[in-house]
């Protein structure tokens, strides 16, 4: 087996560089160097801080615990590369040691800082998430085929894709809404003024949804996710959109893709938390003499990627990618977690449905169940949708209120 330098660092936010068991100096001078020393380079993170500092969970340390963080090859990236790697606590490992680290199945995912480009305007980072090992979990009859995950590269959230690519031309399809506009009605669902309806997207995932309903007419678009690392790759593309929105100076202002930077730019807001916790918050605060500065939304879509897959063909990239990190890529062999999964169901649809002025609109596999429903069909007290806009792969259950 090859040899492992390993070197320890305390988990402290960045710039309090005095209490470091070992600094982020130190930290970034040997990653630096490793090229140098012939060995493979791991920097493990411990739970060493000071009393003022907050230590991740018992949980996530948990569910984390087979994620990794590529050392990136710019050395501008270092400092933003120590902020993640103590923000997971999870190790730093050098991309020499890929193939060793994929054959030995050591993790299930790598996150990379990797350089980001738009056009000849911007150049910055990006945070990107890669799948390592093609399957990783016990023998399960009932687990999906999936992509080989050796062959996929690092994946980013981009809220300002290229015009020709696919979801570009998405985004471009006005005068042809596609399902999901048909069934939200951003554009024909807002106030009396003409503006847009007000959109919570309560389970936001890569946002890919978000900014179709934003672009399709929404006047706002808040975006809320649960999932910590899916959280980050959102926070770093609502980073990117904004540089991207902030280029008014450029000679080809008229560029159209800098224009939908400018409208996604003031039209979403992204919320990090659980969207059952987000939607009594605002509700609750709408009651008050001093109201929150969130609306209550015209309109409240789920998309909550259950149920698992039984089709054998393989995902799209970023979906197996979201599905692997979610752990929704299989069908729980235990009835208590399915049971589980069906009461988050449903109370996520109870809570959107109390919040919503207007409506609900669920996205679902054509040919599941409603949401909130298992395999054993139990609707009782459970409302069902009014209803349903099919397309050919995808289902949207309206409730209208």
């Amino acid at each position: 087996m090859k040899r492992m330098l390993f070197l320890t660092i305390s988990s402290l936010k960045l710039g309090s560089s005095k209490s470091f068991f070992v600094t982020r100096s130190n930290f970034i001078s040997s990653l630096k160097c490793r090229a140098r020393s012939g060995l493979p380079l791991m920097v493990m993170m411990t739970a060493k801080a000071d009393s003022h500092q907050q230590q991740p969970t018992e949980s996530l340390s948990l569910k984390y615990s087979r994620m990794c963080l590529a050392v990136p090859e710019n050395p501008n990236h270092l400092d933003i590369s120590h902020e993640i790697a103590t923000m997971f606590q999870i190790p730093v490992v050098s991309l020499d040691d890929h193939d060793f680290i994929q054959s030995n199945h050591l993790y299930d995912n790598c996150l990379h800082i990797t350089t980001y480009q738009y056009q000849s305007f911007l150049e910055s980072y990006a945070i990107s998430i890669q799948p390592l090992n093609n399957d990783n979990s016990k023998p399960n009859r009932k687990r999906v085929k999936r992509r080989n995950a050796s062959t996929m590269q690092p994946f980013h959230i981009d809220f300002c894709p290229n015009l020709n690519s696919k979801l570009g031309k998405r985004l471009g399809k006005s005068s042809h809404p596609e399902g999901l506009l048909k069934a939200v009605a951003p554009s024909k669902l807002g106030d009396d003024n003409g503006n847009g309806a007000v959109v919570f997207d309560l389970t936001a995932g890569f946002g890919q949804d978000s900014i179709i309903l934003a672009m399709g007419g929404a006047s706002k678009v808040y975006m809320v996710e649960r999932d910590p690392v899916v959280g980050v790759l959102l926070k770093d593309a609502m980073r990117r959109l904004e540089l991207v929105s902030s280029l008014d100076n450029n000679p080809n202002d008229d560029d159209e893709g800098i224009k939908r930077a400018k409208i996604l730019h003031d039209k979403l807001e992204l919320h990090q938390g659980d969207g059952i916790d987000f939607a009594k918050i605002v509700l609750s605060s709408s009651t008050e003499i001093s109201k929150s500065s969130i609306p209550l939304p015209d309109v409240c879509y789920l998309d909550c990627m259950f149920p698992p897959r039984t089709k054998s063909s393989a995902v799209k990239k970023n979906m197996q990618i979201l599905h692997g990190l979610l752990q929704t890529n299989t069908i729980p062999d235990d009835n208590h977690l399915e049971a589980i999964r069906n009461e988050e169901e449903r109370a996520l649809l109870e809570q959107a449905l109390k919040l919503a002025k207007k409506r609900v609109v669920v996205k679902r596999p054509v040919n599941a169940a409603a949401l909130g429903v298992g395999r054993n069909k139990n609707i009782a007290e459970l409302r069902l949708p009014s209803y349903e806009l099919k397309g050919s792969v995808n289902r949207f259950d309206i409730y209208v209120l």
